[in-house]
């Protein structure tokens, strides 16, 4: 696994498809969650389910995104590259 600017990187060679790995990934945020209020909400898109995005409020009110997506790795095949991105929203100053 690696960690760059943009998100966490990590190549997957199990489950070995698309729709294994974001089926997994998506039922691990749902349940892992441990300090949101309210539900994750999950978005997929892309073809065979290779982009997510996902939406939670954390305890102290605060709004979250984040972004997954899955891609055959170029050089490596039957594995693939997930990249996964999270990021707090700025609190709104009007309230």
């Amino acid at each position: 696994m690696t960690t760059d600017n943009d998100g966490r990187v990590t190549l997957f060679s199990e489950p070995n498809s698309i729709e294994a790995i974001s089926d997994l990934l998506n039922k691990r945020i749902a349940s892992n969650m441990h300090h949101i209020k309210g539900a994750v909400t999950l978005s997929p898109s892309g073809a065979n389910k290779s982009a997510i995005e996902w939406k939670f409020t954390d305890d102290e009110g605060h709004a979250w995104n984040g972004v997954e997506r899955i891609d055959p790795a170029p050089d490596q095949q039957g594995q693939f590259i997930v990249t996964l991105k999270l990021a707090r929203q700025p609190d709104d100053k009007s309230t």
